[in-house]
């Protein structure tokens, strides 16, 4: 009972986090870093408890790189960092598992949520690196979040699973909002 509280006190936490970022493009500083540790941390522990491996790497990842970027170790500069190289075992991964659950479900889902959680954990590496911009992180926790959904469903894993559908869901209007506020350099809607 004690790890479910933990579990849904750090979903909390991840959405109100998450919202500013969706929200604000300039919210990314030690503030969400600190809160994205937490959250990482308790989603952690509620996550091993349940034995939902694909929450757990990913809680662990992130609790990883939000520590470095609080300390000043930023992480990924140095060595060159690239989203192609994020992109395509993913989308390999994850297509391999859809294809696979047409003969087995359970485990077709599995590395779709293991390829969800590699792009959560690269994106998330990108974006504190500064490589890539606020928009295309949305648009990779888009297909994470929904991507690794089916998966803690399957596990049981009530917090997590409520977080990813809601991060997706927050990620797209974000990302939505973010194409729609992009500046137009010349005033004929080219950038």
């Amino acid at each position: 009972m004690i790890f479910s509280i933990i579990g849904w006190v750090a979903t909390v936490i991840y959405l109100a986090n998450h919202i500013a970022l969706s929200i604000n493009r300039k919210h990314r500083g030690r503030l969400y870093f600190l809160l994205n540790l937490i959250a990482a941390c308790g989603l952690t522990a509620s996550s091993l408890v349940l034995q939902s491996w694909q929450a757990v790497a990913i809680n662990i990842f992130w609790a990883v790189v939000s520590f470095l970027s609080l300390i000043g170790r930023h992480t990924g500069t140095d060595f060159r960092l690239s989203d192609r190289a994020l992109t395509w075992p993913v989308w390999l991964l994850g297509g391999g598992g859809l294809v696979y659950t047409i003969i087995a479900p359970t485990q077709g889902l599995a590395a779709l949520g293991w390829a969800a959680t590699l792009l959560f954990c690269g994106a998330y590496l990108l974006f504190s690196a500064r490589t890539i911009r606020r928009r295309r992180f949305l648009l990779y926790n888009v297909a994470a979040a929904f991507g690794v959904a089916p998966i803690l469903y399957i596990d049981g894993n009530w917090p997590a699973f409520g977080l990813e559908i809601a991060w997706g869901t927050i990620s797209l209007i974000g990302f939505l909002n973010a194409l729609r506020s992009v500046p137009q350099a010349d005033g004929t809607g080219r950038n």
